[in-house]
């Protein structure tokens, strides 16, 4: 549960709290746009300060070699 919870307050406090959000339309029109910025912008102190998205394509390199 740990891990829900802190992408819980990730997505609060540095999406949801940035951006008008007045009706469940508008968070789900920003959604996508968290994922892609969680996802390939935004660095990870538990993945030594790597993006996520170059940290799954060097698991998946390594899986296909």
């Amino acid at each position: 549960m740990g891990l829900l919870e802190r992408l819980n307050r990730t997505f609060k406090h540095e999406f949801v709290c940035r951006h008008e959000v007045n009706t469940l339309a508008d968070l789900e029109a920003l959604l996508p746009s968290f994922q892609r910025g969680y996802n390939e912008q935004r660095l990870h102190s538990r993945l030594e300060y790597r993006l996520l998205a170059a940290v799954l394509a060097d698991q998946v390199a390594a899986i296909l070699s």
